[in-house]
């Protein structure tokens, strides 16, 4: 969970100018079919639904924590254009 969700939170950090929708169908789909691969490139690795599944909850919660993190810099930016001071 929290190696996807730091992956996630960093990737989309330092790619802004990726299409939202672009960068997290990618995202999710690589969180989803981790597992998959290292069944194949790690011959010691077992494949489990468990682990693809903390994947996707790690890639969800970078969502929403991206998610929120617009959402309170917007505020803050709306508060300091909105306040009186700001006219003085």
């Amino acid at each position: 969970v929290g190696m996807f969700m730091s992956l996630g939170i960093l990737s989309r950090l330092i790619m802004p100018k990726v299409s939202p929708y672009v960068f997290w169908c990618v995202f999710f789909s690589l969180a989803a079919s981790s597992e998959y691969f290292q069944h194949w490139w790690l011959p010691a690795r077992v494949f489990s639904m468990s682990d693809v599944l903390a994947n996707i909850i790690g890639a969800a919660l970078a969502l929403c924590l991206i998610k929120l993190m617009i959402f309170t810099l917007a505020k803050s930016e709306t508060m300091k254009t909105s306040s009186p001071d700001s006219k003085l």
